[in-house]
C-alpha cells in the first residue's frame, strides 16, 4: 500500500509539473506586473457642477430639429468648453451631441469626448493620439475584468504605446496599459488563467480543474511519503547517496506542500462557480421615450436646481419616467427623482428604485427584501474587480440569501451573489491572494505570496530534473526511491 501511495505521488507529480512550473512562475510574476502598469495623472474624474448658463434650449426642440422621434436617455456633458446634450437613441447606435446653447450637432462628437477623457486621465504631457477604437466585446487585451461596454480604445503617439479604454457614457476609464503591461498581461493569461484555451469557458474550466487536483493530490501524497512514511524510506536507502537535487526537492517539498495545497484548493473554489456564465451585462431597464410623449421641461428643471447640480438624466420606475437628479454635496453625490406627469418627487427615491431594479433583475417579489444598504466603497464580496460605485446591496431571503448589487445612476446590475459563491470569493481572496495577510501592508503580503509561489516553482523546477537525469531503465520501474 505505501509502495503505491508513492508510485502515485510519482505519477500524479508527472501529470501537474508543466501546470504547476506555468502556474507558480506566473503567480511569481503577478505582483510584479504593477510596476509595468502606466503612470497616468489620474483613474478617477471628480465631478463637476453643471454650467447652467450654457443651457439655452430644450432638449425635446433639438431633437426634433434634427427629426430624431425618440430616446432612450441623455445627461449633459461639457466639451471644449462648451455643454452638450449627450443623447442615447438606439441600444448600439454611437451617442450623439448637441450643442445645449445653439442645437448643432457635433459630428463624431463620441470620439471627441473619448479624446477628451483619455487625456483628462494621462494629463497633458501625454502625447499625440493616434488612433480611437470603438470597443463591443472584450478580448485578449481589454479582458471581461474590466466590464464596461461599449469603450473607446485611444491609443498614444509613445514609444511605450500607451492606449486607454474609456466608456463615454460613464466618464469612466476601463484601464491603461502599455506595450510592456499588455506582454506581461497576456503571459499571465496565458500561464495562469489558460485563456489560449477560450474555445468555450466549461472546456478551459474542466480541463484546469482536472490538472489543479492532481497537483492537490501529488502535495497531498507528498507530505504522506516523506512524513509518515520517512522511517522506511530512510531505512531503505541508508546504504544509498542520495542526490542533492532529491534532498532538496525533498525538503522544500515537505515545505512548501501545504502552500500548494492552499493553492490549489482555493483555485478550484475560485473556478468551480465560472460554470454558470456571468451575465450581469445582459440586465438594463433601458426604455425608448417618444419625445411627443416626455412633457418636461429641461430649462426649468435646472431653474429650479441649486448650484449642486451636477447632471439630470432619465429613469423609469414601475412604468412611470422620472427625471433623475444629480447634486455633489460633502458626503458625495445624491440623487432625487422626480414623476414627469405629476410633478411629485420619490421619497427615498435613490433606494426605491435601486430596489426596483433589484426586483426587475432578480425575479423576486418586494416581500423577499430583507436589507438594503448603500455601498460606497470597495471591499468583501464588492471587490474592485466589479468596477462600480456607489452601489446599493439588496439582498433577499432566498436559499442562498441572494443579493444584488445595483448601480442607480445607471440602473445597471453591478453584481449578483449568493452564499456558496461569498464562500468562494472568500476562500480565493484569503487563501490564493493571501487577503488575511493584509493588516501587514501590500509590500509584506506580496513578499510572502511570491515566497510560496517560487518555493513551489523550484520543487517542480527539481523534480522535473531528477526525472530528466533518471536512467531510462530505472524509469521503467517501480522501486521505492526517495
Amino acid at each position: 500500500m505505501k509502495n503505491k501511495i508513492y508510485q502515485w505521488h510519482r505519477k500524479l507529480s508527472i501529470i501537474a509539473l508543466v501546470p504547476v512550473l506555468f502556474w507558480t512562475i506566473s503567480g511569481v510574476m503577478h505582483p510584479l506586473m504593477s510596476n509595468f502598469k502606466p503612470k497616468i495623472e489620474r483613474s478617477f474624474l471628480k465631478p463637476l457642477p453643471l454650467d447652467k448658463t450654457k443651457v439655452k434650449l430644450e432638449l425635446d426642440s433639438i431633437l426634433q430639429l434634427h427629426q430624431i422621434p425618440t430616446l432612450i436617455n441623455f445627461r449633459f456633458v461639457t466639451l471644449d468648453s462648451e455643454v452638450y446634450y449627450q443623447v442615447k437613441t438606439t441600444a448600439i447606435a454611437p451617442l450623439m451631441y448637441f450643442n445645449a446653447s445653439d442645437g448643432t450637432e457635433l459630428k463624431d462628437g463620441d470620439v471627441h469626448y473619448a479624446k477628451q477623457l483619455a487625456r483628462q486621465f494621462t494629463g497633458k504631457d501625454a502625447g499625440n493620439i493616434t488612433t480611437v477604437t470603438t470597443v463591443v466585446s472584450h478580448d485578449n487585451e481589454y479582458a471581461e475584468i474590466f466590464r464596461l461596454l461599449p469603450a473607446y480604445r485611444v491609443a498614444f503617439d509613445r514609444a511605450d504605446g500607451l492606449r486607454l479604454y474609456v466608456d463615454t457614457s460613464s466618464d469612466r476609464l476601463g484601464t491603461s496599459v502599455n506595450n510592456a503591461s499588455a506582454g506581461w498581461s497576456a503571459f499571465f493569461r496565458n500561464a495562469h488563467s489558460w485563456s489560449f484555451l477560450d474555445i468555450h469557458p466549461a472546456i478551459r474550466i474542466t480541463i484546469m480543474l482536472f490538472f489543479v487536483l492532481s497537483a492537490f493530490l501529488a502535495a497531498a501524497s507528498g507530505v504522506y511519503v516523506y512524513t509518515i512514511m520517512w522511517q522506511s524510506i530512510r531505512n531503505k536507502q541508508k546504504a544509498k547517496r542520495v542526490p542533492v537535487t532529491r534532498r532538496l526537492h525533498r525538503g522544500l517539498g515537505i515545505a512548501m506542500s501545504f502552500a500548494l495545497m492552499l493553492f490549489a484548493f482555493s483555485a478550484s473554489m475560485h473556478m468551480l462557480p465560472k460554470y454558470t456564465p456571468d451575465d450581469r451585462s445582459s440586465y438594463n431597464n433601458e426604455q425608448v421615450y417618444p419625445i411627443n410623449n416626455l412633457q418636461f421641461s429641461v430649462l426649468e428643471a435646472l431653474d429650479k436646481a441649486t448650484d449642486t447640480l451636477e447632471n439630470l438624466s432619465l429613469a423609469d420606475f414601475r412604468g412611470q419616467p422620472y427625471i433623475q437628479q444629480f447634486h455633489l454635496g460633502k458626503n458625495g453625490k445624491s440623487i432625487t427623482y422626480t414623476n414627469l406627469a405629476t410633478g411629485d418627487t420619490l421619497a427615498d427615491g435613490d433606494r426605491q428604485y435601486a430596489i426596483y431594479l433589484a426586483n426587475l433583475y432578480s425575479g423576486h417579489p418586494q416581500d423577499e427584501v430583507v436589507e438594503t444598504s448603500l455601498i460606497t466603497k470597495f471591499g468583501g464580496e464588492y471587490g474592485f474587480v466589479n468596477k462600480r460605485l456607489p452601489v446599493y446591496k439588496v439582498q433577499y431571503k432566498t436559499d442562498g440569501n441572494e443579493r444584488l448589487y445595483i448601480e442607480s445612476s445607471t440602473g445597471k446590475l453591478a453584481a449578483k451573489v449568493v452564499d456558496s459563491e461569498a464562500l468562494s470569493g472568500f476562500i480565493f481572496g484569503y487563501f490564493h491572494k493571501y487577503h488575511f495577510l493584509d493588516f501587514a501592508g501590500k509590500a509584506v503580503r506580496d513578499s510572502i505570496m511570491v515566497t510560496f509561489a517560487l518555493g513551489n516553482f523550484l520543487v517542480a523546477l527539481l523534480g522535473m530534473l531528477m526525472l530528466l537525469k533518471q536512467p531510462k531503465q530505472k524509469k521503467k520501474k517501480t522501486l521505492l526511491t526517495a
